[in-house]
């Protein structure tokens, strides 16, 4: 939540600075996507491998003890 507000923040001064501000939602949804539809894709794929088996469940949750589940999925802990 945090890192969309700043991308929110950012994405306003860009569009003021280039009297763009019609264009603030298109822009704002563009920026999200590039930041977050890897994480998200890869969120997806790392759950359908943390539920494929037992054994696969407890060391994600190992895993998450130390670390969030972004930073598992994008650094490819579970592999």
């Amino acid at each position: 939540a945090m890192m969309s507000g700043q991308i929110a923040i950012e994405t306003i001064k860009t569009c003021e600075k280039k009297d763009r501000l019609d264009k603030l939602g298109s822009t704002y949804e563009k920026t999200l996507d590039r930041r977050f539809l890897k994480i998200l894709k890869a969120k997806r794929i790392a759950r359908d491998k943390i539920f494929t088996d037992d054994e696969s469940l407890k060391k994600f949750l190992k895993l998450w003890e130390k670390h969030r589940a972004s930073e598992i999925v994008m650094k490819k802990l579970l592999d």
